[in-house]
């Protein structure tokens, strides 16, 4: 099998090999012109493809036979492809499936431990219980659908790696309460298990009718409301905790109920930004030779990247 590397691709290049359909839709120009709109995907990552034509619209999760041109539209690489060619039928899909990098059982049992371990009680159980209420969901959700740990249990990698991260600067600002901070961690993401909708694979497809009118933000703040009252938490700590999670994002302009208040919830934008572009940098970077640039990065500004060390 030829396996392709994503973040490899030059614009110009010719690719051939098998490559996964995360999603197909048959569009039409201003001129009337009909095309295939797809996105194509394996373990290295994802792009954008186009074919020009009458064909049959493949399904998501279909293992295609690519033929195609790597081209720029807009900054963005993209595939045009010659054909809609299914491959063999024992084609193992698995293959094709991003992963998290450790087992989720394992991300689990690090959050549920450190939510084991706060002082404020109240705190601990409302954290707990919206965990209880994620269910099963929680262990296989990606983070998002096209950008930062938009992998099979991203969701899990993205909080347990910036527990690690809010951990550190907690033990470095002794002022901060390390409670509050590590259970805004832990749900302020909770709210995309209503936002996205998953296909049979496993991968997020497209955004549910809550997640398009409401988005993941205000659903988790509404998450806490209802489970705090449930359980009789305080009014401080149910406020508290949801301004965490409704000031997230930082600025308005990029989805932020409210700009951060309180120190807690400083660190938390801080550091839900700094993941997020870690994992798209990595991933940008780690099958490029050392010495040279990554395509453009549209999560990162469109920067290209230099990769000036093996890692």
């Amino acid at each position: 099998m030829n396996h392709i590397q994503i973040p490899k691709l030059v614009k110009d290049g010719v690719v051939l090999g098998f490559l996964m359909v995360k999603s197909a839709e048959g569009k039409k120009t201003s001129t009337g012109k009909t095309y295939i709109d797809l996105v194509l995907m394996n373990k290295t990552g994802s792009i954008p493809a186009k074919y020009w034509g009458e064909a049959t619209l493949p399904n998501a999760g279909d293992i295609l036979d690519v033929n195609a041109i790597v081209n720029e539209f807009n900054g963005k690489l993209q595939l045009r492809l010659e054909a809609i060619v299914l491959a063999p039928s024992d084609v193992d899909k698995g293959e094709f499936l991003p992963y998290s990098p450790r087992p989720a059982e394992e991300m689990l049992q690090e959050i549920l431990a450190t939510i084991m371990e706060f002082q404020d009680k109240e705190l601990q159980q409302l954290t707990s219980e919206l965990i209880g209420e994620a269910g099963d969901k929680f262990k296989v959700f990606p983070a998002a659908k096209q950008m930062h740990h938009a992998e099979i249990g991203g969701l899990l990698h993205h909080i347990t790696s910036m527990l690690n991260l809010a951990k550190g600067i907690a033990s470095n600002y002794p002022e901060l309460n390390r409670d509050l901070l590590l259970a805004g961690v832990i749900v302020h993401d909770l709210g995309k298990l209503q936002e996205m909708a998953r296909n049979e694979l496993g991968l997020v497809t497209d955004y549910t009718v809550e997640g398009k009118l409401v988005g993941h933000i205000v659903s988790g703040a509404i998450n806490i409301e209802r489970a705090g009252r449930k359980l009789g938490i305080s009014e401080n700590t149910i406020m508290l905790l949801q301004h965490m999670v409704l000031s997230h994002h930082g600025e308005p302009e990029f989805g932020s109920a409210q700009r951060p208040l309180i120190p807690e919830a400083e660190v938390l934008s801080t550091i839900d930004r700094l993941d997020a572009r870690m994992f798209e940098m990595f991933e940008a970077l780690r099958e490029i030779p050392v010495g040279s640039f990554s395509a453009r990065v549209w999560a990162l500004d469109n920067r290209e990247l230099y990769k000036a060390r093996e890692f």
